[in-house]
């Protein structure tokens, strides 16, 4: 299958859980020693939100339509 306008394409959830699980982002540097409030680069709370998110989603999304069929 081909995607011919990629704007248009839709994902699944299984689809990008499957891509954040393949491709995960790159480690943060170690902080520098003395610092407070250091905010890595890249920060990887919104990976993991992101992830706990489509978790969440297929689980109540599966157990909905288990209840359905």
């Amino acid at each position: 299958m081909r995607v011919i306008d990629p704007q248009s394409a839709v994902l699944t959830n299984i689809e990008v859980l499957a891509y954040l699980t393949a491709n995960p982002p790159r480690r943060p540097p170690n902080p520098p020693p003395n610092s407070r409030h250091w905010i890595p680069s890249p920060d990887l709370r919104d990976h993991n939100t992101v992830v706990k998110e489509v978790c969440t989603s297929l689980y109540y999304t599966g157990s909905y339509t288990r209840i359905i069929a």
